[in-house]
């Protein structure tokens, strides 16, 4: 029985050469050579999101609260959701003393998009977003 799998895994620039010239010595060598040992490759910072990006994420959040449509809405309601939503981004890039999102530089944006994933909440008693930084 023979069995090919595909896998595809994101590497660094680095690892990426290493494997490109490991797979081009690797034709060219006897089948009875052993590879050298190879160096564990290091965790490659994640890429920061740029601005538009970052909008696009804190779109997709208020959604996530205020339902599709909240951009058009004039439900009072969702203009509050709304509000609370953009409030809490606001705090949120407070806390790493930036005046907006889109003012947070490199690794601040991805702590920044952690948290709106993970420490956004609806207060269910007051009808707004909030943010509980853990």
């Amino acid at each position: 029985m023979e069995m090919t799998i595909n896998v595809i895994i994101g590497a660094t620039p680095a690892v990426e050469r290493l494997l490109t010239t490991l797979a081009g010595t690797a034709a060219q060598a006897p089948a009875v050579q052993t590879p050298a040992p190879v160096a564990e490759p290091q965790a490659a910072e994640p890429v920061p999101p740029t601005d538009e990006e970052m909008r696009t994420l804190m779109d997709i959040r208020i959604s996530e609260f205020a339902g599709n449509g909240w951009k058009e809405s004039r439900d009072p309601q969702v203009i509050r959701l709304r509000k609370s939503c953009t409030a809490a981004f606001k705090e949120i890039a407070a806390d790493k003393d930036a005046a907006r999102p889109t003012a947070l530089q490199g690794a601040d944006r991805v702590w920044f998009l952690e948290q709106i994933e993970k420490n956004l909440f609806l207060n269910a008693e007051k009808g707004v977003v909030s943010w509980r930084p853990f």
